[in-house]
């Protein structure tokens, strides 16, 4: 499940609850008068709260799952084609896998199959997913043999 719309909706919820508790009027209740406005107030106050709650714990646990290492394995190859790559190029880019902000390519099963992602300088990372989530880095394309 995309993580993404979790960490939205729950912003949202925050935002639209912490709105409800700001907008709530302030009744000043002098003796024994008991208005229903204040009964209306409390309902408000309570729906707020709980937006907020709400939005809160989804927002927490999205941000919590998005930390989750994933399950990376290096092929030989991989290793190999490396050896001379900055390794601060090669993390940025392992990081990004999965998370939609880096522009990650099906390729096509002529290729290898798979996907790509680009590295700050160019070069593409190859790699594949298995049903039990692992990520398998096949191979590294330096930018000057990339076409």
């Amino acid at each position: 499940m995309k993580k993404r719309p979790l960490k939205i909706s729950g912003a949202f919820l925050t935002i639209l609850g912490a709105f409800l508790l700001i907008i709530q009027p302030i009744n000043l209740i002098t003796g024994a008068v008991i208005d229903s406005s204040t009964s209306i107030s409390v309902i408000d106050f309570i729906i707020g709260l709980s937006m907020m709650i709400v939005g809160i714990i989804l927002y927490s646990t999205a941000t919590v799952e998005e930390r989750v290492t994933q399950n990376i394995i290096y092929s030989d190859r991989f290793r190999r084609e490396i050896k001379r790559v900055d390794p601060r190029i090669l993390r940025r880019a392992i990081e990004k896998i999965g998370k939609g902000l880096a522009d990650e390519k099906h390729l096509h099963e002529y290729a290898g199959g798979g996907y790509q992602i680009r590295t700050d300088k160019g070069g593409r990372i190859h790699y594949k997913r298995t049903y039990s989530g692992e990520i398998i880095l096949t191979d590294y394309v330096p930018s000057s043999e990339h076409r």
